[in-house]
């Protein structure tokens, strides 16, 4: 396993029932990639290298090693008429164990708000980590 704290943003499912909300996804995970890249310390993985993953069926270990990090992020979008859920997992690839989860809901004119809220807890839950000579 790594020993620096790195983390790669996996493809979110879309689990819309219309297909052509997948861009939703696509631009939520891209949106959390960018964001967690301006987290000083924090090494992300690309997004056209986390992209390769996408419906691969490998375990979160393997992803884990092929990608050379320690934490995965990874989740799902759903939009339902005005209303979006998200569901984001963070997994410890060492372990594969969840260390932190959450499931945030709002109205879809509030995506952006919801996302920076996902962004703010995922930091948050590596916060430790970040703390210098903690690092793992």
């Amino acid at each position: 396993m790594p020993t620096s704290l790195s983390i790669a943003v996996l493809p979110f499912a879309n689990l819309s029932e219309a297909e052509e909300q997948a861009y939703l996804a696509n631009g939520f995970a891209d949106d959390l990639t960018t964001e967690l890249a301006r987290v000083p310390g924090l090494f992300v993985v690309s997004r056209n290298a986390a992209r390769a993953y996408r419906n691969s069926g490998l375990p979160p270990a393997k992803i884990a090693k092929e990608l050379g990090v320690r934490y995965l992020l990874e989740g799902s979008v759903r939009r339902l008429g005005d209303e979006v859920r998200i569901n984001a997992h963070l997994v410890d690839a060492s372990t594969v164990g969840q260390i932190w989860a959450e499931r945030f809901e709002g109205p879809f004119s509030d995506v952006f708000k919801l996302q920076d809220q996902v962004t703010g807890q995922i930091v948050a839950a590596l916060q430790l980590k970040l703390v210098p000579g903690k690092a793992n």
